[in-house]
């Protein structure tokens, strides 16, 4: 896991109101991914998989991707036709990140049994690649009765990114995933789950190379501290419906807030704990998102990259070779 580290941004209930302005406006801060969330049901909210379609038509350049589609929700054949179709049509750029989610409301309003969702999402990984791959599928369970299915057009091989906390979800990516992309982890959570998720992969015989470590995270920077904590605090209590006082202690551990140095101290600490891929949900009112993410771009990536170069590039003194030899 070395090498620059990339940066996307998550866009909330503002990716309503992308224009292609805006999507050009971003891609010219020089990020490298965009994704959007949501969920089926719930106040202010967005169906994933239709706002991706929208972003894959305003952007030209960033990959694209979804963090995250919840994937007990949707039959596994109408995931693998509509993502093939958004994947083919923005050039090859999309990422389908997925996870089991955690709203039994949701579940029940949809039809879908809670504790199901874990095998109900590994089947449907099954599933979705063996139709990208462009092979039929013959498989009767209790989510599905597919006899002989196949889909057409089909994507090159769009990778699967697997979000969650437990080690159920880590063996997930390590088996099924192309990359593993949790939330508020802190960077000593993520290390652990980068060591966790290589040992799943090596007693499966399964190799890790090209393998993503991704991380969302909120993140606020500005010039005074204290007006970055307090932004940060209520977008994180509005995105996820926690209070202010618990969204509080968990920015304290798990979100990259305060002055530019301040944020890329925290970032520089998630490259050391093995992500490759930031995807950060910039914390700014609607209407200042745009100066958020800009201001991330070129004040904080750049102290992130020059210290992950600097630490790269560092020899060993005289001192430090001895201490080795002896």
């Amino acid at each position: 896991m070395t090498g620059t580290p990339k940066f996307g941004f998550v866009l909330g209930p503002e990716a309503r109101r992308l224009s292609s302005t805006d999507a050009e406006a971003l891609e010219a801060t020089g990020c490298d991914s965009l994704w959007t969330g949501g969920h089926v049901i719930g106040p202010d909210t967005l169906e994933v998989l239709t706002s991706l379609a929208r972003i894959a038509g305003m952007t030209r350049r960033v990959q694209i991707g979804t963090a995250i589609l919840t994937l007990p929700l949707y039959p596994a054949v109408l995931v693998a036709k509509q993502f093939a179709e958004i994947d083919i049509a923005s050039g090859g750029r999309a990422a389908l990140g997925v996870g089991v989610g955690s709203n039994d409301r949701e579940m029940a309003a949809l039809g879908v049994n809670p504790a199901e969702r874990g095998a109900r999402a590994d089947e449907a990984l099954k599933i979705i690649r063996t139709l990208w791959r462009g092979e039929a599928v013959t498989r009767t369970n209790a989510w599905w009765a597919l006899d002989n299915v196949s889909i057409a057009p089909r994507p090159e091989a769009p990778p699967i990114y697997v979000a969650g906390r437990v080690s159920a979800a880590m063996r997930r990516a390590a088996w099924l995933g192309d990359g593993w992309m949790p939330m508020l982890f802190s960077p000593n959570k993520y290390a652990k789950s980068v060591a966790e998720i290589t040992g799943y992969a090596q007693a499966a015989r399964r190799g890790l190379d090209g393998f993503e470590w991704l991380v969302l995270l909120f993140v606020c920077a500005d010039d005074d501290a204290a007006v970055a904590w307090k932004r940060a605090s209520e977008s994180l209590s509005v995105d996820t419906g926690v209070p202010p006082d618990r969204a509080q202690a968990l920015l304290g551990k798990t979100a990259a807030v305060g002055t530019a140095d301040d944020v890329a101290g925290v970032l520089t600490q998630y490259v050391q704990a093995g992500v490759t891929h930031f995807v950060l949900r910039a914390c700014a009112p609607a209407h200042e998102y745009q100066q958020q993410i800009a201001k991330v771009m070129t004040e904080v990536v750049p102290l992130v990259r020059g210290r992950e170069a600097t630490s790269r590039d560092r020899r060993p003194t005289a001192r430090e070779e001895s201490r080795c030899r002896s």
